[in-house]
C-alpha cells in the first residue's frame, strides 16, 4: 500500500474529528453584573454589532472604584472580560463581577478557561493582598449552575516592583457535561485594599474535545481505503 494513502486517511479522520458545525447567534446576550460592597455599579446596556455582544464601560467622573470594564461574548459560546478597579486610599473594597451568558449548540465536553491578573500598589505602602470573597477562587468558571474549576486563590504583593502578576495568563482545559442549551458563566469576586489598582482578563469557552484515534485505528481506516480503490481498479 502506497504511503500517500496512508496519510490520505489519516488526514481526512483528523479533520472529521476536529469539525464542528457553526453555530447561530441567539438574540439574548449575556447579563452583567457588577457589585461594589454590596452595590450595584450602573453599567451601559450590553449590545449586539452583528457579530458579537459587547459592553464598554470607562468611569469618565472619577467617582467610581470601577475604572474599566470590557465585556464580549456570544453563544458560540464565549465570554471574554477585562477590568480594572482602584480602591480610594483607606478603603477596602469587596467586589464581584457576574458574567452570564446562554450558550446553544451543545451539548459540550470541555471549558477551556484562561485567566490572568495584577495588583499594583498604588498607597506606595510596600504591600496589597487580593483574596477570594465569598467563594473559593478570585475567579470562577460555572456551567449550567455548577462550578466546573476555580482560577486564582490571590496573591500578597511585597513591593518593589510596585505592580505584581498575581496569576499569570494561563489556559486550563476542564471537563464539561452540559445540556444542549443552558448558561455558562464568569464570576470573579475578591476583597482588595484601599489605595490599590487590580486588574484582571479572562476568557471562558465551551467546546468538543473529540479523542483523536489510535495510530492502528488511523491504519485500519488507510488499509480500507487503499482495499476500496484496489476494487475500484478492478
Amino acid at each position: 500500500m502506497k504511503p500517500t494513502v496512508v496519510w490520505s486517511a489519516i488526514a481526512i479522520a483528523l479533520a472529521c474529528a476536529l469539525h464542528a458545525a457553526p453555530v447561530v447567534a441567539s438574540p439574548i446576550g449575556p447579563t452583567v453584573d457588577v457589585t461594589i460592597d454590596g452595590r450595584h455599579v450602573e453599567l451601559p446596556a450590553v449590545t449586539f454589532d452583528g457579530k458579537l455582544w459587547r459592553l464598554e464601560y470607562s468611569d469618565t467622573s472619577g467617582t467610581s472604584p470601577l475604572t474599566s470594564l470590557i465585556v464580549h461574548g456570544d453563544t458560540d459560546p464565549f465570554i471574554d472580560f477585562w477590568f480594572s478597579v482602584t480602591a480610594s486610599e483607606g478603603f477596602a473594597l469587596n467586589v464581584t463581577f457576574s458574567i452570564t451568558s446562554p450558550y446553544i449548540g451543545g451539548p459540550y465536553n470541555t471549558a477551556v478557561l484562561r485567566y490572568g491578573d495584577a495588583v499594583t500598589d498604588m498607597g506606595r505602602d510596600g504591600t496589597s493582598s487580593i483574596v477570594p470573597f465569598n467563594q473559593t477562587s478570585v475567579t470562577e468558571a460555572i456551567v449550567d449552575n455548577v462550578v466546573v474549576a476555580g482560577l486564582s486563590l490571590g496573591c500578597s504583593l511585597t513591593a518593589p516592583p510596585a505592580s505584581q502578576t498575581c496569576f499569570p495568563q494561563d489556559e486550563t482545559m476542564v471537563g464539561v457535561s452540559s445540556s444542549a442549551t443552558g448558561l455558562f458563566q464568569s464570576r470573579t469576586s475578591f476583597t482588595m485594599p484601599g489605595g490599590d489598582t487590580f486588574e484582571a482578563s479572562g476568557n471562558v469557552t465551551l467546546g468538543n474535545v473529540v479523542e483523536a484515534p489510535e495510530p492502528s485505528s488511523l491504519l485500519l481506516v488507510g488499509l480500507a481505503l487503499a482495499g476500496a480503490l484496489q476494487a475500484r481498479r478492478r
